[in-house]
């Protein structure tokens, strides 16, 4: 018997006899090694079968018992070879683990225990075993000479006072899980309700980790258990069902006749789970997912009491599945606090396995921005993460985020346990990269060129190949299959918006397999012409009243248009950069976009020729002019080192004045040089041209322009009043709520200025109903401190002090940081508060506020502030001492404020005037002839066309009262004689622009 072994060849027809021949021969073989080692016979036992064993090393039940025999015999080095030879027989093969059998058996060796003889009356074989106890049955099954051909040999059986046999085969995890505490909740009730559930997402988002921590927790659920079923190894189809018999401890049973089918294994797997109640993991089945999904289908319909959840990057697509997407862990936003950042799951993640290879490690104000870039960049994705770990152990936060360009070479210091195709970055994608055909991996690579995501009708247009291609890997019909392909495997995630997206980490592997199949030009400038339409087309839209859905739009695709710029400046084809920039403009403005306006627009003027290109020159203009914004910020306070840029925005707007009709930017803009000089008739004229001629939402635009200007340099309350009624009236028929809201503003300050508080009220209050459902969440806070700063102005404190709140709770939910926008924030915040700490009455609470905006002006370190912004500092200090009586403080403070202004290359009007009228509430007691002296100057100023607000008003009544109407008047008729630098000269302040 021992030389019938599986050496021997048989002819064909008798294959399947000699297979079942065989198998008899080895159960026999080991009845008579059991029932030597019962009879105190280990060398024996060993003898008979070792050499069996040897022969069949997938065979664990036969291994298992040749290595109690050869233990037993004093043979503990050939037990753990033999040991060894069935794991790697069954790693090889199956891609598994040993059973619960041949583990015990093992670990009893490791420990210098000799596993107790069998009864001699034992059986070897087993029936399925019952609810509760599947691994080692405790009910004697009938004999196995005698058993159907389909029976599947369970693992031994355990003795009565033997060791409990294992429930499940999750190994016990060597890590903290960290971040899914709601994923974890989830999915157990999705496996309460669900007998089929399939975690999908890219490779490396951690859904084995997820499944089996969500299934060790139903252990309870699950009498007979939780059972795991490592496919990753496994590369033939055929030998799924192997993995499952393995997984459970159980031996592949033997059928006669033809080779068996999947269909046959599955009908044998039933067999052996009965109605017993357990869930199986089936773990990385994208590489198998029809084998996968046809035993799944098999196993669910036979065996009602049994549940499956898998794990695969590709759904299994059989009736009763539900899906679960495995999420990236939550990532902190771009400038967020140390507290927030901290909370994150992806930064727990990192910071935990970091502190592992590096004691100590943890998040602190210096390296938490570095952190956060990390976990943004890596998408969450879990094993990118612990890689990245891995690299702190010898590079810092801020070494690593740097580096990320090339992640690829970065990211290798995998677990040398773990998978091969988990040990590096590259290997995790690569596995899911050649589960593609062709035409889904044409479509990967050239979807790396969006950024943001993509509608499908720009993947249409940008990744299709040309109906001309002669040899062609992606044709316009082939690719909605393509893509459906990819987001069956995870490779891209459909959005509820209709966009599609990838992941960075997959998106940067599909930019450098692009570059090998020589396609980055071509589809990046696909990609740019499609944006560079997009742009141009919706810019007009933006003017009407569908220009909420131009927004939407231009939105969605900001980061593509972004892309498209920087292909465009790189590759220095200024014609598109100047076509796409100029197209951007106003949607820069109306988002608050202004540093990003201004940062590209100079690189796009870089690459520009030095004269405008045919056809371009208001594209060209407007760029100039855009990227040239801070400079006019900066130093519109100092024309002389402004001239040389206004004198070349004048010469490029008559050039496109030449070339047609200006575009409605350029149209206003126009307007600008004349502004810089101080020329307001000039402006004054060039606006009235534009409400004549211009075409509707040009002619809006200088209306509400026009009223602002007679409103602050003329001080003409009733034309401003007209203005602004007309700009409304204009906005509200084109329905277009940007310029509607902006008018309303305007108009609202004006009734405040007019005295007509309870309609200026109405008026703000409809501005902020449309602006709140309009204009972005990030620019609403400086939208709602400009109304509490008109509604102060009204004396209407409480509601100012309310909006004020708001619009800081705003901010810190909407905050991201910003340059110059940065700045005009907190300028805007500390005067507002300011000016509510000061009405009610908290004035060291005010003082501090406007110490810190002078501070901030005067601050060397800085660049340059216009003296206007002090100027106002300074005011807001003197009306501050002034209310809280110390009226010589506050005269300091309001000529301190004079002065400033002195220095400028024209006299600020509206701020001299401001500061004046603070100097004739401080005088009207202690100076009531000087107070109306000036009184009268700003009378002649404004040419009588302003009145003086309630305030200024009653203090002008008690100065008549003080000095009699005749002395009055004389004093009113002497500073009508004075002009701007008449006052100073009155008030004997130097004026140093002179």
């Amino acid at each position: 018997m021992a030389r019938a072994g599986p050496r021997r060849r048989h002819r064909p027809y008798a294959a399947a006899t000699a297979e079942a021949l065989d198998t008899d021969r080895r159960t026999a073989l080991g009845d008579l090694a059991e029932a030597q080692l019962a009879a105190g016979a280990p060398q024996r036992a060993a003898a008979t079968i070792a050499g069996p064993a040897g022969e069949h090393p997938l065979d664990e039940q036969l291994c298992a018992l040749a290595v109690r025999a050869l233990a037993a015999a004093g043979r503990q080095a050939d037990a753990l070879a033999a040991y060894q030879r069935t794991r790697v027989a069954l790693a090889d093969e199956f891609g598994v683990d040993p059973g619960p059998a041949l583990t015990a058996a093992h670990l009893a060796v490791l420990r210098g225990e000799t596993a107790p003889p069998t009864p001699a009356d034992a059986p070897r074989t087993a029936d399925p075993p019952r609810r509760g106890d599947l691994a080692a049955a405790q009910t004697a099954a009938p004999d196995a000479a005698t058993a159907p051909p389909h029976t599947a040999t369970a693992a031994p059986t355990a003795t009565t006072g033997g060791p409990v046999a294992p429930r499940s085969n999750l190994r016990a995890a060597l890590s903290s899980f960290v971040g899914r505490d709601r994923q974890v909740g989830e999915l157990r009730k999705l496996l309460s309700d669900n007998r089929l559930v399939t975690l999908t997402g890219p490779g490396g988002t951690g859904k084995t980790r997820l499944a089996t921590e969500a299934a060790g927790a139903l252990l309870d659920t699950y009498p007979d258990g939780v059972w795991l079923v490592e496919l990753a190894g496994v590369s033939d189809p055929v030998n799924v069902p192997h993995a499952v018999f393995a997984a459970l401890g159980a031996s592949t049973p033997t059928l006669t006749g033809s080779p068996p089918s999947l269909r046959d294994r599955a009908v044998q797997l039933g067999d052996l789970l009965g109605d017993r109640q357990l869930l199986l993991i089936l773990d990385n089945c994208e590489h198998l997912v029809d084998a996968a999904a046809h035993l799944a289908e098999a196993i669910l319909t036979h065996c009602r009491q049994v549940s499956v959840l898998a794990t695969s990057r590709a759904p299994l697509g059989i009736t009763g599945e539900q899906l679960y997407p495995v999420p990236p862990l939550d990532t902190p936003a771009e400038g967020v606090d140390l507290a927030t950042t901290q909370a994150s799951p992806a930064v727990r993640l990192l910071v935990d396995r970091a502190a592992a290879v590096r004691p100590g490690f943890t998040v602190t104000p210096g390296n938490a921005a570095a952190i956060g870039a990390i976990c943004r960049r890596l998408d969450g994705a879990p094993l990118a993460l612990e890689l990245a770990a891995a690299r702190l152990r010898s590079l810092t936060a801020d070494q690593v985020a740097d580096r990320l360009d090339d992640r690829f070479r970065l990211l290798t210091g995998g677990q040398r346990t773990a998978l091969p195709r988990h040990q590096t970055l590259q290997a995790v994608v690569s596995w899911s990269w050649e589960l593609l055909d062709e035409p889904q991996r044409a479509l990967a690579r050239r979807l790396s060129v969006f950024a943001g995501g993509a509608s499908l009708d720009a993947l249409d247009a940008v990744c299709a190949d040309p109906p001309h291609a002669t040899d062609p890997v992606l044709p316009a019909a082939a690719l909605l299959d393509a893509l459906t392909g990819l987001v069956d495997q995870s490779i891209v995630e459909a959005g509820d918006d209709n966009r599609y997206r990838m992941l960075d980490t997959l998106r940067a592997y599909g930019a450098d397999r692009l570059a090998e199949a020589g396609e980055t030009g071509a589809i990046r400038a696909a990609h740019l012409h499609h944006y560079r339409q997009l742009a141009e087309t919706q810019e007009p839209i933006l003017r009407t009243a569908e220009q909420e859905t131009a927004l939407a739009r231009l939105t969605a695709d900001y980061d593509n248009l972004l892309a498209a710029l920087r292909y465009a400046i790189d590759a220095r084809q200024p014609r598109s950069a100047l076509r796409l920039g100029a197209a951007l403009v106003w949607y820069w403005f109306l988002f608050g976009h202004a540093d990003d306006a201004m940062r590209w627009l100079r690189e796009v003027n870089r690459i520009a020729p030095t004269e405008p290109p045919d056809g371009l020159a208001a594209a060209y203009a407007v760029c100039y002019g855009g990227a040239n914004l801070e400079l006019l910020a900066e130093h519109g306070h100092q024309p002389e080192r402004l001239r040389p840029v206004v004198d070349r925005f004048e010469q490029l707007v008559d050039a496109a004045r030449a070339e047609g009709p200006l575009p409605p930017l350029l149209a206003l803009g126009s307007a600008v040089p004349g502004m810089l000089s101080g020329d307001h008739d000039a402006v004054r004229r060039r606006l009235g041209d534009l409400i004549d001629h211009a075409e509707p939402w040009t002619a809006a635009a200088a209306r509400l322009l026009h009223a602002n200007l007679v409103q602050d340099a003329y001080r003409s309350i009733g034309e401003s009043g007209d203005d602004f009624a007309a700009a409304v009236g204009a906005f509200r028929a084109l329905g277009e709520r940007w310029g509607l809201s902006a008018a309303l503003v305007g108009y609202g300050e004006h009734l405040v200025v007019a005295g007509d508080a309870e309609r200026a009220a109405e008026v703000l209050t409809e501005a902020w109903d449309i602006a709140r459902r309009f204009i972005p969440d990030r620019e609403q806070p400086g939208f709602l401190l400009r109304l509490a700063n008109i509604r102060i102005r009204a004396g209407d404190v409480d509601t100012a002090e309310a909006e004020l709140a708001q619009a800081i709770a705003l901010r810190e939910r909407t905050h991201r940081a910003d340059g110059t926008r940065e700045h005009e924030w907190w300028f805007q915040r500390e005067t507002v508060s300011a000016e509510v700490h000061r009405a009610r009455g908290r004035y060291a609470e005010a003082r501090a506020c406007y110490r810190r905006v002078l501070d901030w002006a005067d601050d060397p370190a800085t660049r340059h502030r216009p003296p206007q912004l002090a100027a106002m500092a300074y005011n807001g200090l003197a009306r501050v001492a002034l209310d809280a009586g110390r009226p010589d403080e506050a005269t300091t403070l309001a000529r301190d404020g004079l002065r400033r202004l002195a220095g400028a290359a024209h006299l600020d009007m509206p701020l001299v005037s401001l500061l004046t009228e603070t100097l004739i509430l401080i005088d009207r007691e202690r100076d009531p002839r000087r107070a109306a002296t000036l009184a009268g100057a700003l009378e002649a100023i404004w040419s009588g066309r302003t009145r003086p607000n309630a305030e200024l008003g009653r203090a002008l009544d008690e100065i008549r009262d003080r000095l009699g109407a005749d002395d009055y008047a004389r004093a009113r008729a002497d500073g009508a004689e004075l002009d701007l630098d008449g006052i100073y000269r009155h008030l004997q302040i130097p004026l140093v622009h002179r």
